[in-house]
Order: structure tokens, then C-alpha cells, then sequence
């Protein structure tokens, strides 16, 4: 008896985070809300992206230049070896 208690605590254990994971937060799915949640969240994602496009459009170009980062230490006129 005492077993068959355990085994039955233990299930119950094991389901509880399962069904914390299907709040109201993660509909079931097929849901018809689901749907048109999944569509707007297209729709302003879409948006996101465009303005970001255009703010990345405005920023001044950054042309790669050729770096040294040991430009400061090494003298100017320093002899080729």
C-alpha cells in the first residue's frame, strides 16, 4: 500500500510542471485566438523589421577603413626587416 501511495505521489510530482507549462500564457493549440494572436505578431514583427531597415539606412555609412591597432606603439618611420 505504502507503495502504490509513493508511485502515486511521484506521478502527481511528475505532471505538476507539465501542467504549469500550459497556462493561459500557451493556449491550446488550434485555437481560433491563437490564430489571429500568430497573425498580429506577424504583422507588428513585419513593422519591427521595416523600421528598423530605415533607422539602419539613416545611420551614416562606416566604410571599412584599414586599422592598426598597433599604430600608437610602433614608431612612424620604423625599417622594414
Amino acid at each position: 500500500m505504502r507503495t502504490l501511495i509513493a508511485v502515486l505521489v511521484a506521478m502527481a510530482m511528475l505532471a505538476v510542471p507539465t501542467l504549469a507549462q500550459r497556462g493561459a500564457q500557451n493556449p491550446t493549440p488550434g485555437d481560433p485566438a491563437d490564430k489571429e494572436r500568430t497573425a498580429r505578431a506577424q504583422k507588428e514583427q513585419a513593422t519591427a523589421e521595416k523600421e528598423y531597415d530605415e533607422q539602419m539606412k539613416r545611420l551614416p555609412s562606416l566604410a571599412p577603413r584599414k586599422v592598426d591597432p598597433w599604430g600608437n606603439v610602433r614608431p612612424a618611420n620604423e625599417p622594414k626587416r
